[in-house]
């Protein structure tokens, strides 16, 4: 039996060596696989920052796009309004200076610019009678001309005497 054993021992070395070579073949090959399941998980990480980066660079880009067409239509719009604007004003203009020749022209026709005339130097009379003549009566009111010193000077008012 033990020469059995002596003779088998050679065999069994070399299958222990074999397995033990298979075991560390094996640990490289998930060593790897670790490793290069890291570099695939990183890779993609970096590929879907890089994804999300074009997506939202193109979505800004839309945006202004839709801004400056917005703004473009807007001013476009803003133009129109005041042009139209301006054309009403002035034809407004030109009307009413056409309503008021028409209405110099009539009044020049029919006298009314010499009667207007005529009622303002009457008016004018008219004030400056009532300027004098108001003069006149305030001076006779407030009159303490005619009187004695003491007579003249301003009487305490009433509503000072009671305090």
């Amino acid at each position: 039996r033990a020469a059995k054993r002596e003779a088998a021992k050679p065999a069994r070395d070399e299958a222990d060596q074999a397995t033990r070579e298979a075991i560390a073949a094996l640990e490289r090959t998930k060593r790897d696989a670790g490793v290069a399941l890291e570099r695939a998980k990183r890779d993609a990480a970096t590929e879907l920052a890089r994804a999300k980066r074009e997506a939202a660079t193109q979505r800004d880009a839309a945006i202004a796009s839709v801004k400056r067409e917005a703004a473009a239509a807007l001013e476009t719009v803003r133009r129109e309004a005041a042009a139209e604007l301006e054309e009403a004003v002035a034809r407004r203009d030109r009307e009413a200076a056409a309503a008021l020749e028409a209405a110099r022209t009539e009044a020049a026709s029919s006298g009314v610019a010499n009667e207007l005339a005529e009622a303002k130097d009457a008016l004018a009379e008219a004030r400056r009678a009532a300027r004098t003549r108001s003069a006149s009566r305030s001076s006779r009111r407030r009159g303490r001309r005619g009187r004695s010193a003491s007579a003249r000077t301003p009487r305490p008012s009433r509503r000072s005497a009671t305090s």
